[in-house]
């Protein structure tokens, strides 16, 4: 609504500069010259704000006691902002500006007190009151006001009910009032419901869940989208998906040729063709951060690169692989080897599966930023169940979960 009110005060103004300039001054101007005369009209126009009684008022706390309100949601009720807190003078100390007539700290809170007072009297309807007890991820303590909840009500004049008055309804409301008194009391409450059908479950919703409550709660439910940091450099987030876009494409490349399994013999040769792989995705990126990731991905004269640590990886346990699935995804019900066969709907992206000789399989997840805690880590157990589950159903084949090398995560700081 107020992208559509700012739409027509400009468009209105543009409407009367055409008018003004068509009846008093005809001649052709340059178009800089029509910018600046728009640029200055809309500068000087006032768009006034709709204004009126009725609605919702979001007003802070010292406005709040010159309005008249049916409702009031007195919120963020917590320790620290009511009251405030008090800041002290680093000049002078609390004795010096008591003798100078500054007010102590029990006059301050009682004054608070008397504020928040009149605020629990402002409604003429009804009153409500909210509090909560984490902001990022730090526990905060109530408010020390709520504890005069109590008092404030005890004090307030209640009125009289409205028993025996008449009460004229509307022609909608009579209807459904004599519907309801016709009906018998025990008389079964007409329609039924199906079962409830809960949506898939992301696996790293589960594992945010696991890690913190309130941040799957956050994310997942009230879909609140993460603030972007302010870094010169990739995101974290960026960063992983372009690390997995690298070796995504690199292993897709390497199966084409036909190359097997990475051994120490081969091992230069898979490095030189990821660097030719990865060398266009780094050119799509700025300058300055095409050098970074290109030392996070090879390393330098100091440290090793994220590709040598996953390629050593790789040829230090050299396997035979029969398939590989890459960023594949694991959608639908799965069991997870429940003994009574009760099945979840989960969804998912393996970054890896490799299905060895043998009818093994191992799990592989890349992990960009810290070391994850493998006793409590979903992903990769949770995709080693789903994808035995999956080819059981494919191949009708029974997969067992390679012991060594299966569940690995490979990281990097």
């Amino acid at each position: 609504a107020r992208q559509l009110r700012a739409r027509g005060a400009v468009l209105g103004l543009l409407r009367s500069l055409r008018d003004a300039y068509r009846r008093f001054d005809s001649r052709g101007v340059t178009f800089d010259e029509v910018a600046a005369m728009v640029r200055r009209g809309i500068e000087t126009r006032t768009f006034a704000p709709r204004s009126g009684e009725s609605g919702v008022h979001v007003v802070d706390a010292d406005a709040a006691p010159f309005g008249e309100f049916d409702h009031v949601q007195l919120a963020g009720l917590v320790d620290g902002e009511w009251p405030d807190r008090q800041r002290r003078n680093i000049f002078y100390s609390t004795a010096i500006l008591r003798d100078l007539g500054w007010p102590a700290d029990a006059d301050r809170v009682e004054a608070v007190r008397s504020s928040f007072a009149d605020l629990l009297r402002l409604p003429a309807k009804s009153l409500a009151l909210s509090t909560f007890s984490l902001e990022h991820d730090t526990l905060v303590a109530p408010s020390i006001l709520l504890d005069d909840v109590g008092r404030v009500r005890a004090g307030l004049q209640t009125h009289p009910g409205t028993h025996g008055e008449a009460i004229v309804l509307s022609d909608t409301a009579r209807i459904w009032a004599a519907r309801r008194v016709a009906r018998p009391a025990d008389a079964m409450a007409g329609g039924q419901t199906g079962a409830h059908t809960p949506a898939a479950y992301s696996v790293s919703s589960l594992e945010r869940y696991q890690d913190c409550p309130f941040k799957f709660f956050a994310a997942d439910v009230l879909q609140i989208d993460e603030l972007p940091e302010d870094e010169a450099a990739l995101s974290p987030h960026a960063r992983g998906r372009f690390i997995h876009e690298v070796f995504q494409r690199f292993f897709e490349a390497w199966d084409r040729r036909g190359a097997g399994t990475i051994t120490s013999e081969s091992i230069d040769a898979a490095r030189a063709l990821c660097a030719d792989v990865a060398e266009p995705l780094l050119g799509s990126l700025p300058e300055a951060d095409a050098a970074l990731e290109r030392t996070r991905l090879f390393g330098s004269a100091i440290s090793a690169g994220i590709v040598d640590v996953v390629l050593g990886l790789e040829a230090s346990h050299p396997v035979e692989i029969v398939d590989r699935w890459l960023e594949y995804r694991l959608d639908g019900r799965f069991s997870l080897g429940a003994s009574d066969g009760r099945a979840v709907s989960l969804r998912g992206v393996a970054d890896r599966i490799d299905l060895l000789a043998g009818h093994r399989l191992r799990v592989i997840d890349y992990k960009s930023g810290s070391a994850p805690d493998r006793k409590r880590a979903l992903q990769v157990p949770v995709y080693a169940l789903c994808a035995q589950e999956r080819l059981a159903q494919q191949r009708d084949e029974s997969w067992q979960v390679d012991a060594p090398s299966a569940a690995r995560s490979r990281w990097r700081r």
